[in-house]
């Protein structure tokens, strides 16, 4: 596993390693964890809104389902 020391050591001519070791750097902070665990939060409210919107249509009539269900 890398280590935050290892992103203070990576040499500055690589950017492409500067960027995933920011992005690592920072996932793996305290801020971070939580950012990451908000974001995929959000993304499953969504799809809980989503579906039961969905889901919902079914109190309209069997043709509004049957539209959202294909």
């Amino acid at each position: 596993m890398i280590s935050a020391r290892w992103c203070a050591n990576v040499s500055s001519s690589l950017p492409e390693m500067l960027i995933a070791c920011a992005t690592f750097c920072f996932i793996s902070s305290t801020v971070g964890t939580k950012v990451l665990i908000a974001i995929t939060g959000l993304a499953m409210f969504v799809f809980l809104i989503g579906h039961l919107a969905g889901n919902l249509l079914l109190l309209v009539g069997p043709a509004a389902f049957n539209g959202y269900s294909h």
